[in-house]
């Protein structure tokens, strides 16, 4: 799963350890250089999960702004495909008017 986390980060993303592996991680550190990836870890306790569920159902609306697409499970395809590393265009100018033909799309 790491390894398929690692693969599929986009430029500048956030990565997310919020589990314990039971054996050591490998990473290529190298490799990951020009992605800029953070890797954060995060540990929790049993529980919290309880209150974490109660505000998330309190305060949906909040936690709505840190969802950038959903998917229906039938279109889990769709969603790979959304969450892969794209080509970034090749610019050979800096002018503005040359930016029109490769629209930024959101990462």
């Amino acid at each position: 799963m790491l390894e398929t986390a690692l693969d599929c980060a986009k430029h500048g993303a956030t990565l997310g350890i919020v589990a314990v592996h039971k054996r050591p991680a490998s990473v290529d550190f190298g490799r990951l250089l020009t992605t800029e990836l953070t890797i954060v870890l995060s540990m929790g306790y049993p529980t919290e999960i309880f209150d974490v569920t109660d505000d998330i159902v309190k305060n949906w609306e909040k936690y709505a702004l840190i969802v950038s697409d959903v998917i229906p499970f039938d279109d889990v395809q769709d969603a790979l495909r959304l969450a892969a590393p794209r080509e970034r265009p090749r610019r050979s100018s800096s002018r503005s008017d040359d930016l029109s033909e490769h629209p930024r799309t959101s990462d």
